[in-house]
């Protein structure tokens, strides 16, 4: 069974457990047989709310002090955010939403990361050692590392060039790393986890209906906030999940 039919069963009326089939369609009292779309499909709300509280318990309940159904949990030096958006917000978003947003690397990143470093490594090298070597070599090592230099923007700049998305949303659901594709209808929750350390870095969470295991995306260096990604998130959520 794929995820696609998965997370139409998990939440079903019509779903079951057998042993040793595992899930199956009551109608059929076998494993289900369609493809895509279901005609029996009924949409059990009831169970796909106490997934999500569960999963919401699951967060919060590693904190003794959180408040078990709240959106924003903190845990030492890590903050859990669910993602989540005005109805104001959401139709003013969702009236001009493309029909798919891609987020890659920002060139920020390369510039502070390896452009800079390497400009300081040209200047600081000849001039740390030019009371202590003859010109000669200083030459050399200077020409070293302007060479040096002149690679590292090369490299950067293909990387800014060919800079492949990161995370693409679209009407059928999420893609990261150019992955599988992760449908709406499987998006149970997603939330922006922040690590306060001696670096804040982001992460996004994503619980789906079909595994218990989440998918953790590292967006510190994206060219969006992690609040303005929640918010597109829950916009194409709303517009195509169609529970």
């Amino acid at each position: 069974m794929t995820d696609i039919e998965f997370s139409y069963c998990k939440v079903c009326k019509n779903r079951g457990i057998k042993y040793p089939l595992g899930v199956i369609c009551k109608i059929s009292q076998d494993k289900p047989q369609f493809k895509q779309d279901c005609m029996h499909y009924e949409f059990d709300n009831e169970e796909y709310q106490t997934l999500k509280n569960n999963c919401r318990k699951y967060y919060s309940g590693l904190n003794e002090k959180g408040n078990s159904l709240g959106r924003r949990v903190n845990i030492n030096t890590i903050t859990y955010e669910q993602t989540h958006i005005s109805d104001r917000s959401q139709s003013k978003l969702g009236s001009r939403l493309p029909l798919s947003m891609e987020f890659k690397r920002s060139a920020t990143h390369y510039l502070f990361s390896h452009i800079i470093p390497s400009l300081f490594f040209i200047i600081g090298i000849p001039y740390y050692f030019k009371n202590k070597m003859n010109d000669d070599i200083i030459k050399i090592l200077v020409i070293v590392s302007v060479i040096f230099f002149i690679g590292i923007m090369i490299w950067a700049a293909k990387q800014v060039i060919f800079n492949k998305p990161k995370i693409i949303l679209d009407n059928k659901g999420i893609r990261i790393d150019g992955k599988d594709l992760i449908i709406w209808r499987d998006v149970l929750m997603t939330q922006i986890k922040t690590k306060h350390e001696q670096f804040t870095h982001e992460y996004l969470c994503i619980s789906q209906i079909s595994t218990t295991q989440n998918i953790e995306v590292n967006i510190q260096n994206l060219n969006v906030m992690g609040w303005q990604l929640g918010h597109y998130i829950e916009t194409y959520k709303m517009k195509y999940q169609k529970l």
